[in-house]
């Protein structure tokens, strides 16, 4: 069984790489990104080994728009800087990440895991 996920508002369309805002509106979404990823951080209590990461992130979105795994993950940026410099770890940590899509859910979410990376795949390898 995995461990509580950190829970986060489905991000700012500003932050996906299709929107096309002016990139001074764009400091604002970030910065408050970060923010909310780290607030997850901190209220959650996570701490993660000294080890490979692997990500697992489950996206709920608010409604039933299309919307492509690429720009939802470009959103996510600032959501993994916030959560990362809470931690206080380096995200190059990061050797795997799994993104998919769940139910339309009101206002939407975004799900988040850290766990050890437990096998590193036979094509990563050197």
């Amino acid at each position: 069984m995995k461990p509580s996920p950190l829970v986060l508002p489905f991000p700012d369309y500003r932050l996906s790489a299709n929107s096309r805002v002016d990139r001074r509106s764009l400091t604002d979404a970030r910065r408050t990104a970060r923010m909310l990823g780290a607030a997850a951080v901190n209220l959650s209590g996570l701490t993660v080994l000294d080890a490979p990461l692997e990500i697992f992130i489950k996206v709920c979105p608010p409604d039933n728009r299309y919307r492509d795994d690429d720009g939802v993950i470009s959103a996510l940026k600032s959501y993994r800087d916030g959560i990362f410099q809470a931690l206080h770890v380096d995200d190059k940590r990061v050797r795997l990440s799994h993104v998919g899509f769940g139910k339309v859910i009101p206002g939407g979410a975004v799900y988040i895991w850290i766990e050890p990376l437990k096998v590193l795949p036979d094509w990563m390898e050197d």
